[in-house]
């Protein structure tokens, strides 16, 4: 019924790496044939229309582990757009979170502002979340703020204790994982994976070294040959 309903129009699919393989099918039958039939009738309604799809997944990765048909794949992969991060765009993080405000239904809420030391501490963040964390922050600092001006003494202590991002080395791995050799790539991984973990862990390598299976030893080498030791 959807896809009927967006013939002549644009159909999203929003999170598609997360769509069951069952169904991927049948979009993919679609796609080919441009004929839907709706449910409780017998004959085909032919289809036009322009898809888009969204996902916060690697569809290739979901490929090779059976996860997502190829052939539905290599049918929506025509124009790829690749959106940064929040973690990679700097003050952007700041216009997205007023622009967040200013959507709110409430009018006295458009009105409120964050601090430039919230917004220091909102732009060191990786926001795992991505936009929907930065938006549930947002809403749990208007929650708890007395006036329009939303401070740092407001933020989830998480970010409060977060280190700051190198968002020039984020663009580097990115980089070499898309343009390396094997041996670079898999490095570039590596070296995402520890800084993810220590991150996650506040830097506490005990922890880091048991979530990876490593010794202390054994995470002490990486960390030096990636240089992401820390004093």
């Amino acid at each position: 019924g959807a896809i009927a309903a967006a013939d002549r129009g644009v159909l999203f699919l929003d999170e598609i790496g997360d769509m069951p393989l069952d169904i991927q099918a049948q979009v993919l039958r679609v796609l080919d044939d441009g004929l839907v039939t709706k449910v409780g009738s017998r004959t085909p309604t032919a289809v036009d229309f322009r898809l888009v799809t969204a996902t916060n997944v690697d569809l290739r990765r979901g490929v090779e582990e059976g996860r997502f048909r190829r052939d539905l794949f290599h049918r929506i992969e025509v124009l790829v757009i690749r959106v940064a991060p929040l973690r990679e765009r700097g003050d952007d993080v700041i216009e997205i979170g007023e622009a967040i405000i200013k959507s709110l239904p409430e009018k006295t809420l458009r009105t409120a502002i964050i601090t430039p030391k919230a917004a220091d501490r909102l732009k060191a963040y990786r926001f795992p979340g991505n936009v929907r964390e930065l938006q549930n922050e947002i809403l749990r600092m208007l929650a708890l703020s007395e006036s329009p001006r939303l401070g740092a003494d407001l933020l989830a202590p998480r970010i409060l204790r977060a280190p700051a991002v190198d968002q020039r080395e984020d663009r580097l791995l990115d980089q070499i994982a898309v343009d390396g050799g094997l041996k670079e790539r898999l490095e570039a991984l590596e070296a995402r994976v520890l800084k993810e973990t220590l991150i996650r862990n506040r830097w506490n390598k005990s922890r880091a070294a048991s979530e990876l299976g490593l010794s202390r030893v054994g995470l002490r080498h990486k960390l030096l040959r990636y240089g992401l030791e820390r004093g």
